[in-house]
């Protein structure tokens, strides 16, 4: 007899969803990778409006681990505000205890990661930890970090009749990082074009002739994504 079990959750689904979807974890109880979700005072979100996710609906997708066999198949959702990856298990919603022993989340046709990145605060640089939308793989890794802001909606009164409900909102906001290796903490990607291809300076003739043929404006996500796809294929 085999020393590690595989057990079998049948997952009850809200009517919304379209069938019911399995987990599997090979060796492991549930309880070792998620934890029942608490985000927090409800009264005090209550008082918040619109939506603190990455993408409001719940996808099909599903979790890989580190170091184990473990794989989960759900539907998923990321919280942008709490900066926690939900899954919907029986009814209920969930979170992931130690998102360092994720290996990735493919949510829908996004993939995501859990990993450090340093950040400047315009004094010191210091090192957190997020979730990361996968851009662009290999050499050089391309990576979004969603987050959420509170912006109030004040209230202004004009002659003509003035604006702003007054109200707190969710505002959804992404920045975009880099990094060179799993073990590499992100960094936040240069504004400037001049830094972005000292990143790409092994490989500086095909990088300047390939700008130069495809009309390349770093100003644009899609060129962006277009050249590092382009240095990793070198």
């Amino acid at each position: 007899m085999r020393a590690l079990l595989s057990i079998l959750f049948s997952l009850i689904l809200l009517p919304a969803f379209p069938q019911v979807s399995t987990v599997y974890v090979s060796g492991q109880n549930m309880s070792d990778y998620f934890r029942m979700y608490a985000s927090g005072n409800e009264d005090e979100e209550a008082k918040v409006y619109g939506s603190p996710y990455a993408d409001d609906h719940w996808t099909v997708g599903t979790i890989s681990f580190k170091e184990t066999n473990s794989v989960v198949s759900d539907h998923l959702r990321l919280n942008a505000y709490s900066n926690e990856l939900e899954i919907f298990n029986k009814g209920k919603k969930m979170a992931i205890i130690q998102p360092f022993k994720l290996k990735e989340a493919r949510v829908g046709n996004r993939k995501y990661i859990y990993s450090f990145y340093l950040y400047y605060n315009g004094k010191n640089e210091y090192l957190s930890s997020s979730y990361f939308e996968v851009i662009c793989e290999g050499r050089i890794e391309l990576l979004r970090r969603y987050y959420v802001a509170i912006v109030n909606n004040s209230y202004v009164s004009n002659y003509m009749g003035g604006g702003g409900d007054g109200r707190n909102h969710y505002t959804l906001k992404n920045e975009i990082f880099y990094r060179s290796g799993d073990n590499e903490a992100a960094r936040k990607l240069p504004a400037k074009k001049k830094e972005i291809l000292e990143l790409m300076k092994d490989r500086e003739n095909e990088i300047a002739l390939f700008i130069k043929e495809n009309k390349i404006n770093f100003r644009t996500d899609f060129d962006l994504e277009k050249t590092l796809n382009y240095y990793n294929s070198l």
